[in-house]
């Protein structure tokens, strides 16, 4: 038997069906969003503060520094405001690479 329910209590609003759960809540100045496993923060206060995951993607900024991480096929990337550390792999080979420099292991 499928089962949709959809209630709200305070700032929180929460959708379910059968297992499957997505909740939107908001407290002062912090909007999170999930959805049976995957999660969504975005907080604001003062200064900026960014923090998000979607898919393989994530995402930490503060003012202007930013840090993401991200994953994609055989691609790991790691960044942080200009800086970039590269590390993907195919086949039996294994690259690194960092802000220009690159080593390739095989």
């Amino acid at each position: 038997m499928h089962r949709l329910v959809l209630s709200y209590t305070g700032h929180r609003l929460v959708l379910s069906y059968t297992g499957h759960r997505l909740v939107l809540s908001y407290t002062g100045c912090r909007l999170v969003l999930s959805y049976t496993g995957l999660r969504l923060v975005l907080s604001y206060t003062g200064h900026r503060l960014v923090l998000s995951y979607t898919d393989c993607r994530l995402v930490l900024s503060y003012n202007d520094r930013r840090l993401v991480l991200s994953y994609t096929g055989n691609r790991l990337v790691l960044s942080y405001t200009g800086s970039r550390l590269v590390l993907s792999y195919t086949g039996c080979r294994l690259f690194l690479s960092y802000t220009g420099c690159r080593l390739v292991l095989s």
